[in-house]
C-alpha cells in the first residue's frame, strides 16, 4: 500500500501502484518522493532509488534523520544518466528480493539528454515507452510501489511527461506557493484532491 505519511493524501493514493509527481524545478517533487520512500521503508523491506542527479541523495539522509541508520542499508541507489540505465534499473529491480518501492527521480532529464533530430526522437520515445511499460509490469507483478518524478512547466506538458503520465495510476502536481508552502493536486484522475502542504525538515505536512 502506497503511503506518503500525509494522511489526507494517503487516503486517496493507497490503492494506486504507480504514481507520477510533476511540477516545476524546486517545487518539491523529489522531497515528496523521498518522503514516500522513507515512510514505506519504516515498515520494513527494501527500496531502489534511481537518481538523475546524485547530489540529491544527501537530502534523503537529511530527511531521514535518526531513521537513516536503520534504513540506509536497505536502500539501493543507482545513477540514471542515460536512457539505457532504465533497462538496467528494471533488471536490478527484478533481482532484489524484499523490494517494496522503486523511486525514479528525473525521468525528463535523461529524455532531454537523449533526444536529437526527429528520427532519433521517435526511437527515444519508443524506448522510453518500452522501459516504463516494463517498470509498470514489474510493479504490478510483484506488488511493488513505483513513484516517478518529472519536471514540467505549468501549462506545458513535454513529450517525456506525456509518456510517463501514460503509465501512471495517479498524477500529483505540486506547485510552489512561496516560502515553505506548496499546493498539491491530483490531476489524473481529475480533482480527487487539492491540499496545501508545508515543507519541513522531514518532508511535507498538510495544513
Amino acid at each position: 500500500m502506497l503511503v506518503f505519511g500525509i494522511p489526507v493524501l494517503d487516503q486517496v493514493v493507497s490503492s494506486a501502484r504507480v504514481v507520477v509527481i510533476y511540477g516545476e524545478a524546486g517545487a518539491g517533487k523529489t522531497t515528496l518522493a523521498f518522503q514516500a520512500l522513507l515512510t514505506t521503508l519504516a515498515e520494513g523491506g527494501a527500496g531502489l532509488l534511481a537518481l538523475s542527479e546524485s547530489a540529491v541523495a544527501d537530502r534523503l539522509a537529511d530527511m531521514a534523520g535518526e531513521q537513516w541508520e536503520s534504513v540506509a542499508e536497505r536502500i539501493y541507489i543507482c545513477e540514471l544518466k542515460r536512457l539505457s540505465d532504465l533497462e538496467e534499473l528494471v533488471e536490478v529491480a527484478g533481482e532484489l528480493g524484499d523490494l517494496r518501492m522503486v523511486v525514479v527521480d528525473g525521468v525528463d532529464r535523461i529524455y532531454r539528454g537523449a533526444i536529437g533530430d526527429f528520427e532519433k526522437n521517435v526511437v527515444v520515445s519508443r524506448v522510453l515507452n518500452e522501459q516504463l511499460s516494463r517498470l509498470r509490469a514489474l510493479a504490478y507483478g510483484r506488488g511493488i510501489d513505483l513513484v516517478e518524478t518529472v519536471g514540467m512547466t505549468v501549462g506545458r506538458t513535454p513529450v517525456a511527461g506525456e509518456v510517463v503520465l501514460r503509465y501512471a495510476d495517479l498524477a500529483l502536481e505540486i506547485a510552489d506557493l512561496g516560502g515553505d508552502l506548496r499546493l498539491l493536486k491530483i490531476t489524473r484522475p481529475c480533482c480527487l484532491l487539492e491540499a496545501k502542504l508545508k515543507l519541513e525538515s522531514r518532508g511535507f505536512t498538510a495544513l
